[in-house]
């Protein structure tokens, strides 16, 4: 790990990216630093991406520290030959090096904002990641639509709104059992869409006792505004350890086995990542229908 990702990782564990005046500095240090810099191709684990001004993206994967505890726990359990989902697939990131772990396989990214999505498109071409089929949908607990509020210095905090009179762009939605029959039951599954998490696995949840595929997913406490959100995580958390009966668990900088989570428990400004493995021991190949075959 770089010391720009080291001190970012001992940012976290302090609490200090909840802090105004670090976030402030950080923004300002960050602005300055790559000024003229956002437009230009990234190189990141053997691939290469085009970013933009995000600054909850750019420089982590500029100083090449990007989520590597959760990357170096994930990718060598992905099969060659898995169907993936990635789901909140936003520039790509995960899903150019998903379609790498399973280069036999295929991966269907999911990301409705405009905007990611057009970069998320120009990634697989800049990667040749020609296993990758993108899906223009949020997927969530119901089909139909939703606001998602969109950051443009930072896209990677886009969210669907719980509140209808949120201000956003309108995106489509739909379950994830939808897609499971058209895709056949993914192998693994990468889930980051902040906070939004319940609601996509309520959505495929018929899938998930069917398949108990690979899953990772983040578990983003910044994004639990009430009680009630915090209720429905414990809900969430638990029946999916019962499913599964233990996970990896990640934060900043360390990992651990879990049979339980304690949400009142967990530091208000840190974002973790839970890593289901499928029960079976290791993904087989999925049997539904791919596209293009």
């Amino acid at each position: 790990m770089s010391i720009e990702a080291s001190a970012r990782a001992w940012a976290h564990q302090h609490g200090l990216q909840s802090s105004r005046l670090v976030t402030g500095a950080y923004r300002w240090i960050s602005l300055v630093r790559y000024r003229n810099a956002w437009e230009a191709d990234v190189p990141f684990r053997g691939a290469v991406f085009s970013i933009g001004r995000d600054l909850s993206l750019y420089p982590a994967v500029r100083n090449g520290g990007f989520e590597s505890v959760e990357m170096d726990a994930f990718l060598p359990r992905v099969p060659d030959d898995a169907l993936v989902w990635d789901v909140g697939a936003n520039v790509g990131i995960y899903a150019v090096l998903l379609s790498r772990a399973a280069p036999k396989g295929r991966v269907v990214a999911f990301e409705p904002v405009p905007e990611s999505r057009a970069r998320l498109s120009a990634n697989l071409e800049k990667n040749h990641a020609e296993n990758v089929t993108v899906e223009p949908v949020a997927l969530s607990n119901h089909s139909g639509t939703a606001r998602m509020t969109v950051h443009p210095e930072a896209h990677g905090c886009d969210q669907i709104s719980l509140s209808p009179a949120d201000d956003g762009v309108e995106v489509e939605t739909a379950t994830g059992d939808r897609f499971a029959s058209r895709y056949g039951d993914p192998d693994v599954i990468k889930v980051d869409i902040e906070g939004h998490e319940p609601e996509f696995l309520e959505g495929c949840w018929d899938m998930l006792e069917r398949r108990k595929p690979l899953l990772m997913l983040e578990v983003n406490p910044t994004t639990w505004s009430t009680p009630q959100r915090y209720a429905t995580w414990a809900d969430t958390l638990g029946r999916l350890l019962t499913l599964y009966s233990e996970a990896d668990w990640i934060d900043a900088v360390s990992s651990t086995r879990v049979s339980s989570v304690a949400v009142g428990e967990l530091a208000p400004h840190t974002a973790y990542t839970m890593i289901l493995p499928a029960v079976d021991g290791r993904p087989g190949p999925s049997q539904g229908l791919r596209p293009h075959e």
